[in-house]
């Protein structure tokens, strides 16, 4: 199922729900599920400028070189 349709039974599903607690407890998670993929998002762009970062000082390995150790270390 594609996620717009998940997000939209969702919706509806929660539309019916008259436990406060319950939607205390969903939006809850709900932040805690923001707050982490906020925070996957800032490392992951802090991953990728620390790469590119280190690449135009030329202190990163060829991608060929790379390759082929990934490939020796995986082989299954």
């Amino acid at each position: 199922m594609d996620i717009s349709l998940e997000k939209k039974e969702m919706i509806r599903k929660f539309q019916q729900v008259h436990d406060i607690d319950l939607i205390k407890a969903i939006n809850s998670l709900l932040d805690f599920g923001i707050h982490k993929q906020t925070d996957d998002e800032i490392a992951l762009k802090a991953s990728i400028d620390r790469a590119i970062n280190e690449s135009q000082k030329g202190l990163g390995r060829p991608y060929e070189e790379f390759m082929a150790e990934a490939r020796k270390r995986y082989q299954a």
